[in-house]
């Protein structure tokens, strides 16, 4: 008798705690939004903060500037001129040890994405090998 005494508590415990916590299946959350590119981002900079996430945050940081390589702030980034002078130098040395492993798109793709983030890039432009040469980096 007193096992099954014993029983029956712990089966009204379990019961218990499931109840105040919630025992049923997790509600589904929604997935957020990635915080380095806005969801309205043009489909390159999409593509380039892909890209980014799997060759250069590693050394340059998720946030483009908390790596241990140096930082891609808008200030760096000017110094280039135009975004084809960053395009060729990106691909011509990145990634370290590794240089001109990616395709040109995929170059192009981080370019704008280091572009848009630093809002050197209009919305609506891509970076391009017919585009690079005429886009302008200032601050």
């Amino acid at each position: 008798m007193r096992r099954e005494t014993i029983c029956f508590v712990l089966v009204i415990l379990v019961i218990t705690i499931l109840t105040a916590c919630g025992g049923g299946a997790p509600t589904p959350t929604a997935k957020p939004e990635p915080t380095t590119a806005e969801p309205e981002a043009p489909q390159q900079v999409t593509a380039g903060m892909k890209t980014y996430g799997d060759h250069c945050a590693r050394c340059h940081g998720a946030n483009l500037e908390d790596g241990f390589a140096p930082k891609l702030s808008k200030p760096a980034l000017v110094k280039y001129g135009t975004a084809q002078r960053l395009f060729d130098y990106i691909r011509q040395t990145m990634p370290r040890g590794n240089a001109g492993s990616l395709s040109d798109q995929e170059y192009y793709d981080v370019t704008g994405y280091l572009l848009f983030q630093q809002e050197l890039l209009e919305p609506d432009q891509v970076v391009s090998a017919d585009t690079a040469s005429s886009i302008t980096l200032s601050d």
